[in-house]
């Protein structure tokens, strides 16, 4: 049987190019074109067209696209918010079988392997028979993106799917909350039905749950999400208070990964402070944690506004190996209470931070003769080997790094006063001095100081990254320009004094190590980490 054969892709000329007759930069580009994300594009509906895209380009490429059965994997229902739908609609009637027989192709040529599902909406009747078809495969779904609209609600949901229904190998789940911000998932995301379930992001949250009753059952109940199965969780643009969060935390036990970026609108609402009689403090102890990412701003130091830093006093996490705190203000770290509450939480869990993201600027910017160096809590923070550290997305924020790494620098008789344990170090659209990066890498040099200088050890690897930089502060056109004069006095320096053996100095991100991170693509994240085991 040739399924292929019964739809004809019309190509132009130009498609019947061969391929072999270009470069492999620019067969490269032209895949990636088809293949990526738009990072732009809120409702990540290109991957789910990327095998299309592929097939449409030659017929090599149309081979190599249907005998890769990954490549199929991703499904997307409905259009998203402001786009219409592109159907052939008569008489309210949907005569399009596009998306219908496309959605019959790719799970035949996915094969066995597990799916991707993005429901975001259900204005018309083709995605209607698309749920109909996915719900016949329920069985390899792995990560379901739900929005819930007028058209995609639980209820319609439920009215196209079986009564029944298992999601026995489902792990991530996206939901982005509605115009009620609450979670109304209902008995089919019951515990009993997400047997693997556990990656959840939540998009939106105002930290309530509408425990719906099943009034079609037999026994009407409350449905009960599997809170306590989750090893990763992301709350995304967050808008309720401390309490939900600790509430939540407390009844994840084997909570190992957790982000969350809040939203404060104090026009809106004002959140009210932790509880010390429902969560006293170091209550909660988080066994299992390993990465903890908090995003914060200079909003959040507002009065009554959440700030995500406010549940520190609360948990304990004797495991906490991944620090990555972001969005900081110019200001909101140096001041004292979340400079103890971070370093109280470092104290008290005995934990060993290994790998720190900052997101930061150095000093405050109107009177940086009596400012702080450094936030004070990072004096704590003597295990980190891997460093990262970014600008803030704000306006007029210092972006010269010399403070802190001033205070990196290992002198003949002390041990350098920040980080010195540092093997890896990355800066991100920061300015430094060239020549005192170079005194930072020549002081951890064992050759240098072998005996002296305290317990320090050697930076191995430095990284910079200028790719997002904002070119108007660096007062030039190009970014190459910057990468040429710091690679060019970085280098010679380096090369005068004597490389360290086995140091590593670049400016490609192709070369960078990646630092883990939750991100919006979660979901993928769980797939790529499952292809690298395999």
């Amino acid at each position: 049987m040739a399924p292929d054969k019964r739809i004809k892709i019309k190509r132009p000329s130009i498609m019947t190019t061969k391929l072999p007759q270009l470069p492999d930069e620019v067969l490269c580009l032209i895949f990636l074109a088809v293949v990526q994300e738009e990072p732009r594009s809120p409702w990540k509906n290109t991957r789910a067209q990327a095998p299309w895209n592929v097939s449409a380009v030659c017929r090599v490429w149309r081979r190599v696209a249907l005998d890769s059965a990954r490549l199929w994997t991703r499904f997307q229902v409905g259009f998203g918010i402001g786009y219409p739908p592109r159907c052939k609609n008569k008489s309210e009637f949907c005569l399009s079988q596009r998306h219908t027989i496309r959605c019959m192709y790719q799970l035949q040529r996915s094969g066995s392997m597990p799916i991707s599902v993005d429901m975001w909406d259900m204005q018309c009747q083709c995605m209607e028979s698309m749920v109909r078809l996915l719900a016949g495969h329920v069985e390899r779904w792995e990560v379901l993106r739900l929005r819930p609209t007028d058209s995609m609600s639980y209820d319609n949901l439920r009215d196209f799917t079986p009564s029944k229904i298992h999601f026995a190998s489902l792990r991530h789940l996206e939901y982005e909350c509605d115009a009620e911000q609450d979670i109304c998932l209902g008995h089919h995301f019951d515990v009993s039905v997400l047997p693997s379930l556990t990656s959840f992001q939540i998009v939106r949250w105002d930290g309530t749950e509408n425990k719906s009753v099943g009034s079609s059952l037999p026994k009407p109940r409350e449905a009960r999400f599997a809170w306590t199965r989750l090893t990763r969780v992301y709350l995304q643009d967050y808008r309720g208070h401390a309490g939900s969060i600790l509430s939540f935390l407390k009844g994840s036990p084997v909570l190992a990964s957790f982000r969350i970026s809040a939203v404060r609108d104090c026009t809106r609402q004002m959140h009210p402070p932790v509880n010390v009689q429902d969560h006293p403090h170091d209550s909660i102890i988080l066994a299992h944690l390993v990465h903890l990412d908090i995003e914060v701003n200079d909003e959040a130091n507002t009065t009554g506004c959440f700030c995500p830093l406010s549940i520190l006093p609360v948990i304990r996490t004797p495991g906490l190996s991944e620090l990555v705190l972001t969005g900081l203000g110019m200001r909101y770290l140096y001041e004292p209470q979340p400079n103890a509450d971070l370093s109280e939480l470092v104290l008290r869990s005995q934990c060993l931070i290994r790998t720190l993201q900052l997101s930061i600027s150095w000093g405050y910017p109107d009177d940086p003769e009596d400012a702080n160096p450094y936030p004070s809590f990072l004096q704590q923070l003597t295990a980190v080997q891997s460093l990262r550290l970014t600008l803030p997305d704000e306006p007029y924020t210092p972006d010269d790094c010399a403070p802190v790494l001033r205070h990196m620098l290992r002198t003949e008789d002390t041990a350098a006063e920040l980080f010195p344990n540092l093997q890896r170090l990355h800066l991100a659209q920061h300015r430094f001095d060239p020549c005192l990066l170079l005194q930072v890498i020549q002081s951890r040099n064992d050759r240098l100081w072998p005996k002296k200088g305290g317990n320090t050890q050697r930076l191995d690897t430095v990284e910079v990254d200028f790719r997002n930089a904002p070119l108007g502060s660096y007062g030039v056109k190009r970014v190459e320009d910057v990468v040429r004069h710091y690679a060019a006095v970085l280098e010679t320096g380096l090369e005068i004094c004597g490389m360290p053996e086995g140091f590593r100095l670049t400016f490609d991100p192709d070369k960078f190590v990646p630092f883990q991170r939750l991100t919006g693509e979660f979901g993928d994240q769980l797939a790529s980490e499952e292809g690298e085991d395999e």
